[in-house]
């Protein structure tokens, strides 16, 4: 990442959208893998079955349309991140999200995840270098930071740890990174607060499986 140390205004309110868009997707792929949980509660070998299937066509599809490296759909997100960063494609960048997306939600229904925390990380991440890519006089860095922090909040529901994460994984890049992983760690709690208040006005009482077990 590169060195950021100075605070400017087009960042802040580029961090801004990022954490916004983050915590939606994060969202949605949370959502599709509760739904897609009910599914395997009744049906445990076919969800298996589904599952596998469409993570390897989500694999598939972005390997051979886009030229993704396969730690950038399958497995936690970590090591993929590096070769994220690198990326010069928007369409490349929007490609990952998306398959990476679909890949996260079924895992987290289908008993194929490891933990939900670094997939959303790399969500969070992917949403980052995309606004960079559409944005080049916004620092990626301080998107990356917003983008991790807000997709975890949104997922976990645990602002201070999600800033942290947020601030450790980018920090080399230099102390200014800190506010920016707690205002995306502020507005991904905002936003999973309002799809908990939309839930339970709608009598949503969704099935909460083990989603906030650690990663393995």
């Amino acid at each position: 990442m590169p060195a950021y140390n100075d605070i400017a205004v087009g960042d802040l309110a580029g961090a801004v959208a990022v954490a916004i868009l983050a915590g939606i997707v994060t969202l949605i792929a949370r959502e599709g893998g509760l739904r897609f949980g009910r599914v395997a509660e009744r049906r445990p070998v076919p969800a298996l079955y589904i599952g596998a299937l469409v993570t390897a066509a989500a694999f598939t599809a972005a390997m051979l349309g886009f030229d993704v490296e396969i730690d950038q759909i399958l497995f936690s997100g970590e090591y993929g991140m590096a070769g994220l960063i690198t990326d010069t494609s928007v369409i490349t960048v929007l490609a990952i999200l998306i398959f990476k997306a679909i890949a996260y939600t079924v895992a987290l229904g289908g008993g194929f995840r490891g933990g939900p925390i670094f997939p959303a990380t790399f969500l969070g991440v992917a949403v980052a270098v995309g606004g960079a890519l559409l944005l080049p006089d916004v620092s990626v860095s301080a998107l990356a930071a917003a983008g991790i922090a807000a997709a975890t909040a949104a997922m976990i529901k645990l602002p201070a740890t999600s800033a942290l994460l947020g601030a450790l994984l980018i920090g080399g890049s230099g102390s200014a990174i800190a506010p920016f992983a707690i205002l995306g760690a502020v507005i991904g709690l905002g936003i999973r607060l309002a799809a908990d208040r939309r839930d339970a006005r709608s009598n949503v009482n969704p099935i909460e499986q083990d989603l906030h077990a650690p990663n393995r």
